[in-house]
């Protein structure tokens, strides 16, 4: 076994080279890098589907909600403009009279 200058001997070593004491460490190996790399793009991906599905119920029901509107809108224009002309011919009835 090496020992630099300095140095306080295998322990040093080991801890210099990622290991720990208390058993393996996942983050001195390019594989667990990858490992735990790979788990958290996962991670953030799941989320962002949900985000994107949660958006999109929303958007639906405000779309649904506008058309909605849209057609009372329209049936109230009907409305007015049956209103407007019994109103016309009922005016024009008062005036003969």
């Amino acid at each position: 076994m090496e020992h630099r200058r300095g140095s306080a001997g295998p322990a040093a070593a080991a801890r210099d080279a990622g290991q720990l004491r208390h058993g393996w460490n996942p983050f001195a190996s390019l594989k667990g890098r990858l490992g735990l790399g790979a788990g958290m793009i996962g991670l953030v991906a799941i989320l962002s589907g949900a985000l994107t599905l949660h958006g999109m119920g929303e958007v639906s029901q405000r779309i649904t909600e506008s058309l909605n509107a849209e057609r009372r809108i329209a049936r109230y224009s009907v409305l007015s403009t049956q209103i407007s002309a019994f109103i016309a011919i009922s005016a024009a009835s008062c005036a003969r009279r």
